[in-house]
């Protein structure tokens, strides 16, 4: 069970990277909150489909929808999960707040990496945690693509270990 917490984890974080990475000069970071685990469906002993919910608050004068979120997930340096939004687009209308709900497959690629890494799957440590990700969104007509590269998960999140 504490494998299915950390991938709830790496999960959540790896999808708030599309809603943090909206930083261009003209576009406004949106605001995530009142995150919620609704449901885990595995499939197998290395693959699960995850429900998160969440509200997310879009202060630009344009819609931003995710068009597509997929990448892989680093402990210390060494692949240990890939992950792909599953439901896209998701779409906040412009000046205002929505209910979201995603659905990220994530599939261990390397399950005794977990292992060997000495990660305590109880409370993992954010700081060994990074990923590569492709991120595509549309605000308004206008289409966006960002490249993460061995980016920190920790660096994603305002609250640090706190989901």
């Amino acid at each position: 069970m504490r494998v299915f917490r950390t991938l709830r984890k790496l999960t959540v974080l790896s999808f708030l990277a599309f809603f943090t990475l909206c930083c261009c000069t003209r576009i406004q970071e949106p605001e995530i909150r009142d995150i919620n685990l609704n449901n885990i469906t595995l499939n197998g002993l290395t693959e699960a489909d995850i429900r998160v919910s969440f509200t997310a608050v879009n202060p630009n004068r344009l819609p931003l929808s995710a068009e597509a979120v997929s990448g892989e997930v680093f402990i210390k340096n060494t692949p240990a999960a890939e992950f792909t939004l599953t439901n896209a687009p998701l779409t906040v209308l412009s000046k205002s707040s929505a209910t979201l709900e995603a659905c990220i497959n994530v599939r261990i690629t390397d399950p005794l990496s977990i292992l060997s890494a000495g990660i305590d799957l109880r409370k993992p440590d954010l700081s060994q945690l990074t990923i590569d990700a492709g991120i595509s969104f549309r605000i308004g007509d206008t289409r966006k693509f960002f490249k993460l590269k061995k980016y920190p998960l920790r660096s994603l999140l305002n609250f640090g270990n706190q989901i």
